[in-house]
């Protein structure tokens, strides 16, 4: 099959290795916590949200449930053009939680998905260097349907426990 390279293919590339290029001077070093028990890592969970109203109180309980598993716990929502109530919900699940929730509205009014996904993502890159650069590990989550179950939590606190990943990747399927 041959692929069209189009402007949107070529931008998406570009924002690609500029997330790698911000990424390389604090490459995931699972040594930096080797010595650290589970419960004491510094973890942020990162998520974009738009017009997630039916999903988010699923997520916000798998939050809630992944919080208990560490001392320093922190979500990072990153919102734009939500025409639902999904912006009302993020700002009672802040009041509600127990720990520290960073909401950020952005203004994209980019006609293309991926556009508006990237900026999300370099905004929530950016919180994670410039307001919490103590993260040892972040937690990229859809605000979908992919994450409405319920996330096993032994299994994340088992790849946790090693040190030889840089990226996990999980409830995937093969249409990626």
């Amino acid at each position: 099959m041959k692929h069209k390279l189009t402007k949107q293919t070529i931008i998406i590339f570009l924002c690609i290795v500029l997330t790698i290029i911000l990424l390389i001077p604090r490459q995931i070093n699972t040594e930096r916590f080797a010595n650290k028990q589970i419960k004491d890592l510094n973890v942020a969970c990162c998520l974009c949200v738009r017009n997630c109203e039916k999903f988010l109180p699923k997520i916000f309980d798998n939050l809630n449930r992944l919080s208990k598993e560490f001392t320093n716990f922190y979500v990072i929502f990153i919102y734009d053009n939500c025409t639902d109530k999904s912006e009302k919900l993020l700002q009672e699940y802040e009041k509600a939680s127990k720990y520290k929730v960073i909401i950020k509205h952005i203004t994209n009014d980019s006609p293309y998905r991926t556009f508006r996904i990237a900026k999300a993502r370099n905004t929530y890159v950016s919180i994670l260097y410039n307001e919490l650069p103590d993260i040892d590990v972040h937690f990229v989550i859809d605000s979908d349907d992919r994450n409405i179950k319920p996330w096993n939590m032994t299994i994340i606190k088992q790849y946790l426990t090693q040190n030889n990943w840089d990226a996990l990747s999980f409830n995937r399927t093969d249409y990626y």
